[in-house]
């Protein structure tokens, strides 16, 4: 009856050496010790690994992720002193979802030597080396709404980002334990919040509000409303987009002194915001002289 049960959970081996591994974790809960004595067959549908390279990022669901490594790290045949190294992988992509990928490559077992062996075993900030635009919004989205809700001690620039996710790299490489990496402090250690934080508790999209990841979204329709001709003098991907973040920054900034002031309100269908000159002229001013723009071509 336990064979049984035991084959029935392991039937995704084969496909690749993760899937399998994880798809036995039950079974390996049951037989228990490392040594048991097994059948030829069950080690084959079981724990067979072959050689092979694998690959956890941020395209790898956050608790798929866990699972593999949490499983690697108690894989009853892995060399002793890889479990530490699968253990702090684990811990990572915790802390790090966003930014670091795990790569290792194991050395697969047979019958007669059940023991894989771990050939290497390497940390890479992948994703922050591309530097996408797609990824760098989404950083500074995080940052400023951290900011705004007194998460974080400063509004961190996108290249603050970026030091301390490779000063990270650094310290991943002298391969602490995964207890030592969840309790080391550093001046870095702000970077965590951002890589962790969490949509769901976000408010909704449309919601006027520093606790919405979108109000720097919202903050750009705004000032483009108000500005109603200056779209057709330039767009808000130049003036807000890849190359102009720091943009982007300088309207969470205005938000972050002047609250919900900044979106005005509509009277008798024409849009007003009191004190504008008082909230906005700097920013005007610092994109009139960017963009070449007299007044004329804002509104």
């Amino acid at each position: 009856m336990k064979s049984n049960f035991r084959k029935a959970i392991c039937v995704l081996i084969g496909i690749g050496i993760l899937l399998g591994l994880v798809s036995c974790k039950k079974a390996n809960e049951l037989v228990g010790e490392s040594n048991m004595d097994i059948s030829k067959e069950e080690f084959e549908e079981c724990y067979h690994v072959k050689t092979g390279k694998t690959v956890v990022d941020y395209t790898t669901p956050l608790d798929q992720a866990v699972d593999k490594l949490e499983w690697l790290a108690n894989f009853p045949y892995l060399e002793e002193g890889a479990r530490e190294k699968f253990l702090l992988a684990e811990e990572v992509v915790k802390e790090f979802p966003l930014s670091f990928s795990v790569k290792f490559k194991l050395i697969g077992n047979s019958f007669e030597d059940k023991e894989v062996k771990l050939d290497y075993i390497d940390f890479d900030y992948d994703r922050p080396q591309k530097k996408d635009s797609i990824y760098e919004i989404d950083i500074v989205n995080r940052i400023g709404v951290l900011w705004l809700n007194d998460q974080l001690d400063e509004l961190y620039d996108i290249a603050d980002y970026y030091k301390a996710i490779y000063r990270y790299q650094d310290y991943l490489y002298t391969f602490p334990t995964a207890e030592e990496l969840k309790n080391y402090e550093s001046d870095d250690s702000w970077v965590k919040l951002v890589e962790q934080m969490d949509y769901n508790d976000s408010s909704p999209k449309d919601e006027k509000s520093k606790d919405n990841y979108y109000i720097t979204d919202l903050l750009i329709e705004n000032y483009y409303s108000y500005n109603n001709l200056l779209e057709s003098s330039v767009s808000p991907e130049d003036l807000f987009g890849f190359n102009s973040l720091e943009n982007r920054y300088e309207l969470v900034k205005i938000f972050k002194e002047y609250g919900s002031d900044v979106f005005g309100e509509n009277v008798n269908g024409q849009y007003i915001i009191n004190n504008y000159e008082k909230m906005f002229a700097e920013f005007d001013e610092k994109i009139m002289e960017e963009h070449h723009l007299t007044q004329e071509k804002f509104r």
